[in-house]
């Protein structure tokens, strides 16, 4: 006796809708990960190409944008969220008061870190480490940025000053109860310079 032939099912086609909503879904992560730099030979490559488009200027050099993307990597960023986190003042690089807040955050080592203060005089932020006991405050004033020669005419410190005090005092409070996290990372506004 013949066995009977089995035949798989037609498939299945997909609705408009189905369709629709696939292809408005994210990207898998996978994909996502496939366009860093996997190896050195890889971000040298990738920081060429950036170079060239000069979309980002205000590195001077290839090498610039390669050691971006490094020390991006060395925090869990990606290389272009590095190239937007990152700034150079007078040679230095500093990373905006934003991103220094978000490692902070993301890190799981803060239960809050929130700003409870902002004036064209004054910024005052909190934090509360998680297995700390107490909560840390820092204010910084606009008498400690002229102090600091940070206050010159027409710069972001005398247009925006309570955005320049917000940045300067959350950067500050990081690197003092977040050392793990944030250490030597400056914001650009600390230095007289401004995230571009």
């Amino acid at each position: 006796m013949q066995p009977t032939p089995t035949h798989a099912a037609p498939p299945q086609a997909l609705t408009t809708r189905q369709s629709v909503l696939e292809d408005a879904a994210p990207a898998p992560a996978e994909w996502a990960h496939q366009l860093e730099p996997r190896s050195p030979r890889d971000a040298v490559t990738m920081a060429k190409w950036i170079y060239e488009s000069q979309l980002y200027r205000a590195f001077d050099s290839p090498q610039a944008i390669f050691s971006v993307i490094l020390a991006g990597r060395e925090l869990g960023l990606t290389a272009m969220a590095s190239l937007r986190g990152f700034h150079v003042v007078e040679g230095r690089p500093t990373i905006a008061a934003d991103l220094l807040r978000s490692l902070v955050l993301r890190s799981g080592k803060a239960q809050y870190f929130t700003c409870t203060e902002r004036t064209a005089e004054r910024s005052t932020w909190t934090t509360k480490r998680v297995g700390d006991m107490d909560a840390v405050t820092l204010s910084y004033t606009m008498a400690e940025a002229q102090q600091a020669n940070l206050v010159r005419p027409n710069s972001g410190w005398a247009k925006h000053p309570a955005d320049m005090l917000a940045k300067s005092a959350s950067t500050k409070l990081a690197r003092l109860v977040y050392p793990d996290v944030a250490f030597s990372l400056y914001a650009p506004e600390e230095l007289g310079g401004e995230a571009a």
